[in-house]
């Protein structure tokens, strides 16, 4: 299999909905290298009345916190 390439992704149109809330399109890109999924929703404006995709993000892999540093280990 290839290596994702950066700053590209592709959402799929999601026709199994089960939830009015759940999102129309899901996928996934590749940003600086991470790889996130991605979920769309299908919108319009209130004021324009134009049709629009809003997108939200979420890292595949969550980056764990760094473990704080500190004294001899004991507690």
């Amino acid at each position: 299999m290839s290596e994702p390439r950066d700053l590209t992704g592709a959402l799929f149109l999601q026709e199994d909905k089960e939830n009015e809330n759940w999102a129309d399109f899901k996928g996934s890109c590749t940003i600086d290298g991470v790889e996130y999924w991605m979920d769309g929703w299908k919108k319009k404006g209130k004021e324009s009345g134009k049709k629009f995709i809003s997108l939200a993000f979420k890292p595949k892999q969550q980056q764990q916190k760094p473990q704080p540093q500190g004294g001899d280990g004991w507690d």
